[in-house]
């Protein structure tokens, strides 16, 4: 059943924000006496600072968004305190932290180290980390501040830490202190192991050598593409679709055959959803609302927009689904903030290639991705578009300072690139592509024509067939499948409506 979604948003583009402070002071409960070298520092950003010896802090550079703002010293429970960072700078009132009260109990004195820490730890970090090629590079440099548990009878692994873990990320180049309160891995059932985990970290970047920070931007750039944080940016700023994303329904329903298994059936509905569809405003401003009616929303992530038409349900715990991923809700809406931080992770869960990501992939809610090439106009496509010979392209650029405005009028026509993923095809192969649509005399990406039409002829010079493909902001992609063809050599011929205005050349 096709369901119609109805909802307002405010879309607002993530990088146009301005950066602000934070600033308080930090009070012993007991005496009112200040306390000084307390870390007070954003979760899970690179924001923190130590408070001098009054007890003030001031955190630099906070971006507009929802955060924790954490306050942790050994001695005293960490007091945690939620905080929305809008268009000014913030002063807190004075915050006072108490003195841990510690309980004696009777306790067991054993003459050995538990036999079984070794193993638990690796199943610890093994499921903590991760297992990716970027865990390979990651380690946490002070494992003998880990409190670790493992119950037999119900084979769950708990863990917590009563200081800040230090792990180094050698793949990313961060440093993470990482304050963990809880982490349950339990798998009662062999087929289905379930983990979550909760705490709060600091991220430093780490100091390297020209080579190695580039290698650090360049694989915190691959991280970034394709992750919750890309997805609900690209949310905010309408570029789900320009991002790379395909949205889909996929709704759960009772199984109306009784006493057939499985109970409930899974139906994937095949049209795309757009931002507008799944995302709501609040009444906090810079919150967001994201849910789908209660279905679950199956997600794929591809820059080259290379969509499966099945969805795929079937490989979702496959070691190479590195696209797909389901989002389940468990409650209504699960609400973010205009950094792509989801702000209460139990309201959500994840099934496929976001659940397997670990803290060897955590990236900082302040994390900003270098420019994509593909959003400016100009030399930085040309790059992409044309090879060491000269173009027609390139010689619009060349001719571009002798034009002026009179000429822009005169001369809007539009011109229009194909890139393609071969050069040939055999019959069967997918002729997959994407479309750059310019404003001729600027060569900026137009947004006049809204329809790109493709056309196939053969070598008679016969249409075969006509395709009509959405352009959006200048660009457009799309796949054909050669199996509708026999073998031979065709034509392709792409143009948009208002280009037929300006001749045949």
């Amino acid at each position: 059943m096709l369901k119609i979604l109805t909802c307002f948003i405010l879309l607002l583009p993530v990088g146009c924000f301005a950066q602000f402070t934070i600033s308080g002071r930090v009070l012993n409960q007991a005496d009112t006496k200040p306390v000084a070298n307390v870390s007070v520092f954003l979760s899970n950003a690179t924001i923190g600072a130590k408070t001098a010896n009054d007890g003030t802090f001031i955190l630099h550079n906070a971006k507009p968004g929802k955060y924790e703002l954490v306050v942790s010293i050994i001695g005293f429970d960490a007091y945690h305190q939620t905080i929305v960072v809008n268009d000014n700078n913030i002063t807190l009132p004075d915050i006072a932290i108490s003195p841990k009260t510690i309980a004696l109990a009777e306790v067991t004195v054993q003459g050995k180290t538990d036999p079984d820490r070794g193993y638990n730890l690796d199943l610890f970090e093994r499921e903590f980390l991760g297992t990716s090629d970027l865990a390979k590079e990651c380690k946490i440099l002070n494992p003998e501040l880990l409190d670790l548990n493992y119950d037999e009878n119900t084979r769950t692994l708990t863990a917590s830490s009563v200081d800040f873990l230090v792990i180094e990320n050698k793949a990313l180049g961060y440093r993470i202190k990482y304050l963990l309160t809880n982490f349950v891995m339990g798998h009662s059932d062999n087929n289905a192991k379930k983990i979550h985990f909760e705490g709060s970290a600091l991220f430093e970047e780490m100091k390297g050598t020209p080579s190695e920070e580039r290698r650090w931007q360049k694989r915190r750039e691959q991280v970034y593409e394709g992750s919750v944080m890309h997805f609900l940016r690209s949310a905010l700023e309408n570029r789900v679709d320009e991002e790379g994303f395909r949205v889909l329904q996929l709704t759960t329903a009772p199984n109306s055959q009784k006493g057939k298994l499985p109970k409930t059936l899974q139906t994937l509905m095949h049209f795309p959803l757009n931002a507008e569809e799944i995302i709501r405003p609040t009444d906090q401003p810079g919150i967001y609302a994201l849910g789908c009616e209660n279905d679950a929303l199956h997600i794929t992530y591809n820059k080259n927009h290379h969509f499966s038409k099945t969805g795929l349900l079937n490989r979702l715990d496959d070691p190479d689904n590195t696209e797909i991923t389901i989002l389940n809700f468990n409650a209504p809406y699960t609400f973010f903030d205009r950094n792509g931080g989801i702000i209460d992770p139990n309201s959500v869960s994840f099934t496929g290639t976001w659940g397997n990501d670990r803290v060897a992939e955590l990236l900082p809610v302040d994390y900003e991705p270098p420019q994509s090439k593909n959003t400016v106009a100009g030399v930085t496509l040309l790059n992409s578009l044309t090879s060491t010979q000269h173009s027609p392209l390139t010689d619009s650029l060349l001719k571009i300072t002798t034009i002026n405005d009179s000429d822009i009028k005169n001369l809007s026509a539009e011109k229009l690139y194909l890139q393609f993923d071969k050069p040939y095809y055999a019959v069967g192969d997918t002729i997959w592509f994407k479309a750059y649509l310019f404003h001729a005399p600027t060569m900026s990406l137009s947004a006049k024509s809204g329809i790109m039409y493709v056309d196939i002829v053969n070598d008679s010079s016969v249409l075969v067939k006509q395709y009509r493909l959405p352009v959006k902001e200048g660009l457009s992609w799309g796949n054909i499948s050669s199996s509708d063809f026999p073998a031979g050599n065709y034509t392709l011929r792409a143009y948009t409506t208002w280009m037929r205005n300006f001749g045949a050349d």
